[in-house]
C-alpha cells in the first residue's frame, strides 16, 4: 500500500536544495531517491525540473549525473530556446 501522494515539502528552499545536492554527491541516496520522490514535491518549478533530470539519468544509468551533464543539458536547453 502506498502513501497518497503529497502536494509540496513541508521544508523551505533550503531544505529542497539540499536535498537535490545530497541527491547529486550521494549515489546510495539518489537511487532511492529517485524510486520515491517525484519532481511535484518541489515548490520550485527549477529544483522540480532538476530533480526531474536527476531522477531520469538515476533511472537510465544507475547513478547520479556529474555536474558536467547536468551543464550539458542546461545548455542543450538553452541553445535550443533561442533558436
Amino acid at each position: 500500500m502506498t502513501a497518497p501522494p503529497i502536494s509540496g515539502w513541508q521544508f523551505g528552499p533550503e531544505y529542497q536544495r539540499a536535498l537535490l545536492r545530497l541527491t547529486l554527491d550521494n549515489e546510495a541516496f539518489a537511487t532511492l531517491a529517485a524510486r520515491h520522490l517525484r519532481s511535484e514535491f518541489f515548490d520550485s518549478p527549477a529544483l522540480g525540473w532538476i530533480f526531474h533530470t536527476v531522477q531520469w539519468y538515476v533511472q537510465t544509468y544507475a547513478r547520479p549525473p556529474t555536474p558536467l551533464v547536468v551543464l550539458a543539458v542546461v545548455l542543450a536547453i538553452t541553445a535550443a530556446s533561442a533558436a
